[in-house]
């Protein structure tokens, strides 16, 4: 009996042990992560099937795309903490949808908040009203995410394709506030949740060039990133918010095929990209 105990107790140590490494490690993967002056980091969280977004310049402006979904909340605000951050100058909410907005309301209780923005569209949902209600205790007002709009993040240039100003959509995705970014030279695409309806919008305006990042569209399922899309954007890298199991196999298939560098969350957890004046440095939290 006492071996047996003996036993148990080991494992229960050795389990213990596990998680703390696991934690410490997470803990100093982020803290290691504050841009230099002369630096962006772009940082792709890990939150399963959920978008969320850090931009961290060098001048020390701060802008969150998205907020992941209500599970994954507590993960997001304690990595935004082990990354130092204190205040939010952008909170750009692409769209509606709770795997997307579900954490804003504690992003907005944890943080101080500078602006706003979020497409012109409303939802009947738990997660939308905790995001009215928490941004109204502090008096915070939303600015329309639409197209035409721009603004700067540091030196970096942000220009919002889409939605248009009074557009109507069947599909609450195609609401996603798509963005163009300039960031220290290279090309960034935030495509949200946008479909093929968006993109082919965008390509019928010649609004679709070149990039160096893709952010693949809808967490790379089968409804966006057409090979019509890809091949006019052509990027270096894409990133896939996703769980593990995605992205769909044809827009694997088709990232693959441009002979773009393909990082998915679900498998390489966290993903950092550093923009300087050597170009654009990747690192993975799993790989």
């Amino acid at each position: 009996m006492k071996k047996r105990n003996n036993a148990a107790l080991l494992i229960v140590f050795a389990a213990a042990l596990v998680l703390l490494l696991c934690f410490v490690g997470a803990d100093s993967f982020y803290r290691a992560e504050k841009p230099d002056v002369g630096q962006t980091k772009i940082i792709f969280f890990s939150l399963g099937n959920a978008d969320s977004i850090l931009i961290q310049d060098g001048s020390g402006q701060i802008m969150l795309i998205d907020a992941g979904d209500n599970a994954h909340e507590e993960t997001l605000v304690s990595s935004l903490h082990k990354l130092g951050v204190m205040r939010i100058d952008i909170l750009l909410l692409t769209h509606p949808h709770e795997d997307h907005i579900g954490g804003a309301d504690a992003v907005i209780d944890a943080f101080d908040i500078g602006e706003i923005y979020m497409p012109e569209v409303e939802k009947d949902s738990a997660s939308f009203m905790d995001l009215l209600e928490a941004a109204q205790d502090k008096g915070l007002l939303f600015t329309a995410a639409r197209s035409g709009v721009k603004f700067n993040l540091g030196t970096n240039q942000f220009s919002i394709l889409s939605p248009d100003e009074h557009a109507q959509y069947s599909d609450m995705n195609d609401y996603s506030a798509v963005l163009s970014a300039q960031i220290r030279g290279t090309h960034f695409y935030f495509m949200g949740d946008a479909t093929e309806t968006i993109e082919n919008q965008l390509l019928s305006r010649n609004e679709v060039s070149k990039c160096d990042v893709l952010k693949v569209g809808h967490h790379g399922s089968d409804t966006s990133s057409t090979a019509n899309f890809l091949a006019e954007a052509m990027p270096r890298y894409a990133v896939i918010c996703c769980d593990e199991d995605g992205p769909n196999a044809k827009v694997a298939s088709r990232l693959t095929a441009i002979g773009a560098q393909t990082y998915r969350t679900g498998v390489c957890g966290t993903v950092i990209l550093t923009v300087d004046s050597d170009g654009i440095s990747v690192k993975t939290q799993y790989e």
